[in-house]
């Protein structure tokens, strides 16, 4: 996901849920100035004109009142936990901001080398790296052919991963790239434990490190991209890697066809290592 679009919305929702409870000043409003939604008011107006005819609208009026109360107290917890998930990471998707196309490539938006976020990771190209960021602002990227149909992409990612084809800017675009891929909450991590609890199941509990790599590799790309398994399109480079060589070898040697049993064994053992994730 795209972090400058996530901070936006994350940000929009929590002051969206302030305001609907606190006045400007940071102060309580009164609960009948509290916005419930259209929809809770028009539902409140039919039920209480249900009672007001039968005279007991009182009675009716205390149990809304109850029930506003409670909406109030649950739109407050829903204020803290946005609040208690966003604190320790708020500074970084500020900076994280910075590799936005529209910053990055805006002389007067764009931030300082000093102020882009992570700055660790660029280790000891740093030097090469500020060199390139201070040309990439003034490279004419709609004739560079790195994007598809010469258009700049407002998505973060997608801008820095055309970048990366571009010879003159790869350590940039490289360490960009691994300030991004940094998850912007836990769920990502907890889903690739659900996969792997999924996957390697008792019955295949002796599965190896790179095939289960490999398996929730493909599954990840498919569920980000919203593809079934069936519409996979199997591309040349699939092809041509699918070799015997690499299919087969074990121990850094080709293996060789033969009835024998221990090289069989062999060959049942390589092929739960192969690491699928080069056809891809």
């Amino acid at each position: 996901m795209d972090t400058h679009k996530l901070s936006n919305e994350l940000e929009l929702l929590r002051k969206t849920l302030c305001n609907r409870i606190y006045n400007n000043d940071g102060t309580d409003k009164g609960i009948e100035k509290i916005d419930f939604g259209a929809k809770f008011q028009q539902e409140v107006n039919s039920h209480l004109k249900e009672f007001k005819e039968r005279q007991q609208v009182k009675e009716e009026e205390s149990k809304v009142l109850d029930v506003k109360r409670r909406c109030r107290i649950f739109i407050v917890e829903a204020i803290d936990q946005v609040r208690s998930r966003l604190c320790n990471a708020a500074e970084a998707f500020k900076n994280l901001l910075l590799l936005n196309p529209s910053k990055v490539l805006n002389q007067t938006a764009k931030g300082d080398f000093s102020d882009l976020p992570m700055l660790h990771l660029a280790k000891s190209n740093s030097d090469e790296i500020e060199q390139q960021y201070r040309k990439i602002t003034v490279t004419d990227w709609r004739l560079e052919n790195v994007f598809e149909n010469n258009e700049i992409p407002d998505d973060t990612t997608k801008f820095w991963l055309g970048v990366y084809h571009h010879e003159n800017f790869k350590e940039l675009a490289a360490y960009a790239l691994n300030c991004l891929v940094t998850p912007a909450s836990n769920a990502i991590v907890e889903r690739i434990f659900s996969l792997v609890t999924a996957i390697k199941t008792k019955p295949r509990n002796r599965m190896q490190i790179n095939l289960l790599d490999a398996i929730i590799r493909s599954r990840a790309h498919l569920f980000e991209n919203s593809i079934c398994c069936k519409d996979m399109r199997i591309t040349d480079r699939m092809i041509t890697n699918f070799k015997s060589d690499i299919l087969y070898s074990y121990g850094g040697k080709i293996g060789v066809a033969s009835t024998s049993h221990s090289q069989q064994t062999a060959r049942s053992a390589q092929k739960e290592e192969v690491d699928i994730t080069m056809f891809l």
